[in-house]
C-alpha cells in the first residue's frame, strides 16, 4: 500500500490538471489581475493564515495530503522538549511555520523568503494572529551574503529560483516549466551568517530553496559543524546529501518528492520513531 500511494504522489505531482493550466500563457497574463487575497481556517493550524487566492490554490481544500511525511516528521521533531526555535527557510506561505507553533504555540521562528508578495502574506499573518516570536528576514540563500537576480515564480509562488540556478537547471526542473519570466534583485544570505545575527543556533531547520542548497557547503559550514541542529529538506543532489553524512548527520529519506531529515549522530535515538525504514 505505501508503494501504492508513492507512485499515486509521483503522478499527481507530475499530472494534476492546475500544474498543466499554470504553464498556459493566458493563464500568466491574467493572473496579477485576478488573485487577491484570502485567509485559510485550517483545523490542523489553530490560527488563520493568509493566502493568494488563485497562487496558493492548494492550500484552501485543506493541507493534509500535502508532504504528509514532512508535515509528520516536523511536528514530532517541534514537539521533543529539547526543541526551542524554527528556522522556515524558503518560508513561501509560511504554512511549515504555522504547523510548527500549533505543536508548540511558543516556539521562536525565523522565516527566511526573498519574494516580495510572499513576505506580505507572512507578515500579514504574524500581524494577524500577534505572533511576536516570528521574524521575517527578506532574502534568499546564495552562496555569501550580497545581492542576486531572482527569476520569480508569479503564478505558483513556490518556484522562484536564484538565476545562476534558473540558468544550469534540467528542462524538467519545476522553475522551467512553469517559464519563469519575471527578474528582479534579491538579497542574499547564508545559514551561518543568519546564526551570527540572531545570536543563536537553531534547534530545527526546514529548507527548500531550489536547488539553492547547494550553497549549503559554503554558507551552513559552521552551523552543520556544530552537530545541534535537525534539518528537514528538499534536495536533488546527491552530493548535498552525501555532505550532510560526512559531517556527523545520518540522512532518511522522507518520500519520493526528495525530501530528507538530516539528523546529527548524537541526537538520533532521541528521534528515533520518525526514522525508521527511511534512511539514505
Amino acid at each position: 500500500m505505501k508503494q501504492l500511494n508513492s507512485i499515486l504522489e509521483q503522478v499527481r505531482q507530475k499530472y494534476h490538471p492546475l500544474r498543466e493550466l499554470r504553464r498556459l500563457l493566458p493563464w500568466h497574463r491574467w493572473f496579477g489581475c485576478l488573485d487577491f487575497l484570502v485567509f485559510v481556517n485550517d483545523r490542523h493550524i489553530g490560527f488563520r493564515y493568509f493566502v493568494y487566492a488563485l497562487k496558493n490554490l492548494p492550500y484552501l481544500p485543506g493541507t493534509e495530503r500535502m508532504e504528509p511525511a514532512v508535515q509528520r516528521v516536523l511536528t514530532h521533531c517541534v514537539k521533543r522538549p529539547q526543541t526551542r526555535t524554527f528556522w522556515d527557510v524558503g518560508a513561501n506561505v509560511g504554512f511549515y511555520t504555522w504547523l510548527a507553533l500549533a505543536s508548540r504555540p511558543h516556539l521562536r521562528c525565523l522565516l527566511v523568503e526573498p519574494v516580495p508578495f510572499n513576505v506580505k502574506l507572512l507578515r500579514k499573518t504574524i500581524e494577524a494572529n500577534s505572533l511576536s516570536q516570528c521574524q521575517v528576514v527578506q532574502a534568499a540563500i546564495g552562496k555569501s551574503v550580497g545581492s542576486e537576480a531572482m527569476m520569480v515564480d508569479e503564478v505558483s509562488g513556490a518556484t522562484s529560483q536564484l538565476k545562476s540556478l534558473y540558468d544550469r537547471s534540467s528542462p524538467g526542473a519545476m522553475a522551467k516549466i512553469y517559464g519563469l519570466k519575471k527578474q528582479i534583485d534579491v538579497a542574499t544570505t547564508t545559514l551561518d551568517w543568519l546564526v551570527e545575527d540572531a545570536g543563536y543556533v537553531p534547534d530545527v531547520v526546514k529548507l527548500d530553496v531550489e536547488h539553492a542548497e547547494l550553497f549549503l557547503q559554503e554558507g551552513a559550514a559552521a552551523l552543520v559543524a556544530g552537530g545541534r541542529t535537525i534539518f528537514i529538506f528538499e534536495s536533488h543532489f546527491d552530493t548535498v546529501l552525501d555532505w550532510f553524512v560526512e559531517n556527523g548527520y545520518e540522512v532518511y529519506k522522507l518520500d519520493a518528492l526528495k525530501n530528507y531529515l538530516a539528523v546529527p549522530v548524537s541526537m538520533v535515538d532521541s528521534v528515533l520513531e520518525t526514522l525508521a525504514g527511511h534512511r539514505y
